[in-house]
C-alpha cells in the first residue's frame, strides 16, 4: 500500500486518512472543481475551526493562507465560509450600531458628482449603487471575483493561478469584515476620522499581500497590492459603464 506524507501534520501514514490528524492523504491544488467543493462544504455545513482561523488571520494572515493553500487545511475554517460569517456578523452589528458600511458611504460620496448624468442614467446609477449598499453581503461575493482577477493580473508572476487568489481574498475579505467593524465601533467620527476605518481594512490587506507573496522582493510587493486596486477600481468603471451604456441605448 501507498506510504503518504501528510501536508497538514507531516506525519507518514497508509489509507486515505492520516491516522495522526484526519485530514485526506489526496490533497489538490486549488482549482475550479475544489471552489466547487468549496461552496458546497461552506453553505450545507459550517465545520470547526473557526477561532483558529481567525487567530492565524490575525497575526499572520499571509503565512497562514499560503500554508493553507499548500495543504495545511485540517485545522483552517474553509474560506467562503469564513467569509459568509463575518460578513454575517458585519451586517447584523452595522445594523445595530447603526453604522454604514464602505458601499454606503461610496454611494453618499458619488451622489454628488452625477451632474452630468442624463436623467435616465443616474437613476439606473444610483438603483444599483443603493442596492450594492443596501445588500452589502451580496455585494461581497460579487466582487470578490473582480478583485480576485485584479490581483491575479498584478501578480500573475507569482505560481498562484485565480482560483487561489479566490481563497486567498475570501480569507482577507472575511478578516476586513472584522477589521472594518471594530474600528468602526471604537473610532469617533468626524470629516477626518470617518476614513480610517476603510484605511485600516486596505492596511490589512497589504499587510496579508506582503507576507503571501513570501518569494517575491519587497520593493516590488506594495506596488503590486496597489496595481491589484487599481485594476480592480479600472474593471469597476468598465462595467458601469457598459451599464450606462445599455441603459442609454434602452432610453
Amino acid at each position: 500500500m501507498k506510504l503518504y506524507n501528510c501536508k497538514n501534520c507531516e506525519h507518514n501514514f497508509q489509507g486515505r486518512f492520516c491516522n495522526n490528524c484526519g485530514q485526506k492523504s489526496s490533497v489538490s491544488r486549488v482549482d475550479y472543481k475544489y471552489l466547487i467543493e468549496e461552496i458546497s462544504d461552506s453553505i450545507i455545513q459550517m465545520n470547526q475551526g473557526f477561532l483558529y482561523t481567525f487567530k492565524e488571520l490575525t497575526i499572520r494572515p499571509g503565512k497562514s493562507i499560503r500554508e493553507f493553500l499548500e495543504g495545511k487545511r485540517k485545522q483552517h475554517f474553509k474560506p467562503l465560509g469564513y467569509l459568509v460569517l463575518t460578513s454575517t456578523l458585519y451586517v447584523f452589528l452595522t445594523i445595530i450600531f447603526d453604522l454604514n458600511n464602505p458601499t454606503e458611504d461610496f454611494v453618499t460620496g458619488f451622489q454628488n458628482d452625477m451632474s452630468e448624468m442624463e436623467a435616465g442614467q443616474e437613476s439606473t446609477t444610483l438603483t444599483i449603487l443603493e442596492w450594492l449598499a443596501k445588500n452589502y453581503g451580496y455585494t461581497l461575493f460579487l466582487i470578490l471575483p473582480i478583485f480576485s482577477l485584479a490581483s491575479y493580473l498584478a501578480f500573475i508572476k507569482s505560481q498562484y493561478n485565480y482560483f487561489e487568489h479566490l481563497i486567498l481574498n475570501a480569507y482577507i475579505t472575511g478578516h476586513q469584515m472584522i477589521v472594518y467593524l471594530l474600528m468602526s465601533v471604537v473610532v469617533v467620527k468626524d470629516n477626518f476620522t470617518e476614513v480610517l476605518p476603510f484605511v485600516g481594512s486596505m492596511a490589512f490587506n497589504f499587510w496579508a499581500y506582503y507576507h503571501f507573496f513570501h518569494e517575491m522582493k519587497s520593493y516590488i510587493k506594495i506596488p503590486l497590492s496597489i496595481l491589484s486596486y487599481v485594476l480592480f477600481l479600472i474593471m469597476l468603471l468598465v462595467l458601469m459603464f457598459l451599464v450606462l451604456a445599455l441603459t442609454k441605448n434602452e432610453l
